[in-house]
């Protein structure tokens, strides 16, 4: 019974913390377009070399806004 109580007003929680994050928002956001690439490399039996690149543009006129290059090691507990 406690348990479901909690995870009821865990989700009440959250609700409201969205529908506050919506409320919050003036102008919708502008749109784009992200173009990405991502790379998972095995490293070992429990490690692996991770990457993403992303090329990003806004709406206006396809401009070129920047571009974002992401990476790390990831370890698998249970391999």
């Amino acid at each position: 019974m406690h348990r479901a109580l909690g995870v009821l007003g865990l989700t009440a929680l959250l609700l409201l913390l969205e529908i506050a994050n919506v409320h919050s928002q003036e102008a919708p956001a502008p749109k784009g377009l992200w173009l990405g690439y991502t790379l998972r490399k095995p490293v070992g039996k429990k490690f692996s070399w991770n990457s993403d690149l992303q090329l990003r543009f806004s709406n206006q006129n396809a401009f070129y806004d920047y571009t974002l290059i992401r990476t790390g090691l990831q370890y698998e507990k249970n391999a």
